[in-house]
């Protein structure tokens, strides 16, 4: 088995369903110990009548050679169905980046992608950084790795919105 990671989606858009299919497909053995959590306005839109995530599909084509993809030749098709091993709302954000409390057993995330319009950015950004310095003081990041934060849908300036999230919402008299 490999070594688990876990990692957190924000947002309820169809890339969020994608990357559902692609990574909650349990029948792919690279996704051997994956935990997906997915963090959305609407968590309702992902769960079925008895709160259990939905599965969700996405099918994939693929050229037949990387050499020639060219649009006349024929494609093979890939089909992905995965599920999120747990869904929350944004007001459960602490729960789904330090596993605290989380119905999977990923522990806190590895990686947080947010997948959402360009627009929002700067506004989650700036919730997750509350979120973490808020987790740091009660002591519950507890990972010996670092997060990674990164976006689906990219933007010049991605880095900048980071830098001003982290920076803007940072506690007064914080130190690492």
């Amino acid at each position: 088995m490999r070594s688990k990671q876990t990692t957190v989606i924000l947002g309820g858009s169809n890339g969020t369903k994608t990357l559902i299919s692609i990574l909650g497909d349990k029948s792919n053995p690279v996704n051997d110990g994956h935990v997906i959590r997915v963090v959305s306005r609407s968590p309702q839109s992902f769960l079925d009548a008895k709160s259990t995530p939905f599965n969700w599909t996405c099918n994939e084509q693929k050229a037949f050679s990387n050499l020639a993809p060219f649009e006349f030749l024929p494609k093979k098709w890939s089909t992905h169905v995965g599920r999120p091993d747990s869904v929350f709302g944004y007001n459960e954000l602490g729960a789904a980046l330090s596993g605290v409390g989380a119905p999977d057993e990923g522990g806190a995330a590895d990686v947080c992608l947010l997948c959402c319009p360009v627009h929002a950015h700067l506004k989650i950004l700036r919730e997750v950084a509350r979120t973490l310095y808020d987790l740091n003081a009660k002591g519950m990041l507890n990972s010996k790795k670092p997060l990674l934060i990164g976006t689906l849908y990219a933007a010049g300036g991605f880095d900048w919105m980071c830098r001003i999230a982290f920076s803007v919402e940072r506690p007064v008299g914080f130190t690492r």
